[in-house]
């Protein structure tokens, strides 16, 4: 309750928040067992899906397109070796991405899949403070390109 992201970080969203506790239900899961998908959307869509697993022995996180083909993106931590298989619900992840994401220029939407069904995480608007950056730099400048940001006068 005592952190402020937006002193610490210069995160806007932060300012003005009222701080509050949240309970959640816990996942009946091993935590080696967790397994995040993270969905990046631009303009309200789904742009691609990373996966973060593995956090005990040392956290991976693989990038996959919509059509569930894994990428050699990179962003801070290493990929895997292995082809995750694509999430039963995989499909309805995307359904409720769009609606979720649908008011926002850019933010992520994080899923989990847990008693054969999808758990809500949360929804993202700055990863990494803005400040992470993708291994080839070429999908930074990819995003960029797709990202369509409305005209402020």
């Amino acid at each position: 309750m005592h952190l402020d992201y937006y002193h610490q970080n210069r995160e806007p969203i932060y300012r003005s928040l009222k701080l509050r506790i949240l309970c959640e239900r816990h996942l009946p899961v091993d935590p080696d067992d967790v397994i995040d998908y993270k969905l990046f959307c631009l303009n309200g869509e789904p742009y691609f899906t990373f996966v973060c697993f593995d956090r005990r022995r040392g956290l991976k996180m693989d990038y996959y397109d919509l059509d569930w083909n894994k990428h050699p993106i990179q962003k801070h931590y290493p990929i895997s070796d292995i082809l995750m298989p694509k999430p039963a619900h995989y499909d309805r992840m995307l359904e409720y991405a769009r609606k979720l994401a649908a008011p926002f220029p850019f933010v992520r939407v994080d899923f989990y899949e847990a008693w054969d069904q999808i758990i809500f995480g949360e929804l993202t608007f700055v990863p990494e403070t803005g400040m992470g950056a993708f291994t080839p730099e070429i999908h930074d400048y990819d995003m960029d390109d797709a990202l369509q940001l409305p005209v402020r006068c």
